[in-house]
């Protein structure tokens, strides 16, 4: 009897994504983690800084990766005819940018560099 790739129904676990907002005085960046094979295409993309705009999410510039993970849905660059669990996933993700701009804090960040071991000192 020959094998039938069969498509999966359901969630078994819950998709993550964490969103990180930096900003320094006018420029604002948002970093979306995302838990899936590969980071969405291009036309999702822009319906994400779409959802963030419509969400007041303003931002300079956006990145998202992705964990790689072969647990999560396959993600297209297009859907042609049918329905997407894409479009309320990125909607979502535009008001978790929102959320972690609005509960973002001010923090000072201080670079202090050491001096390794040389090499001609030796570690003792």
């Amino acid at each position: 009897m020959p094998h039938v790739p069969v498509l999966p129904r359901g969630t078994l676990d819950p998709l993550l994504a964490r969103v990180l907002v930096l900003e320094a005085g006018e420029q604002r960046v948002a970093l979306v983690t995302l838990d899936l094979g590969r980071p969405f295409g291009a036309a999702s993309l822009e319906s994400l800084r779409a959802a963030a705009k419509r969400n007041r999410a303003g931002y300079s510039n956006l990145l998202v990766v992705a964990s790689h993970t072969h647990a999560g849905p396959l993600v297209k660059d297009e859907y042609p005819g049918e329905g997407t669990w894409e479009a309320a996933t990125l909607e979502k993700i535009g008001t978790a940018i929102e959320d972690a701009q609005r509960s973002s804090q001010a923090v000072r960040v201080v670079q202090v560099m050491e001096s390794p071991p040389s090499a001609t000192t030796g570690a003792r």
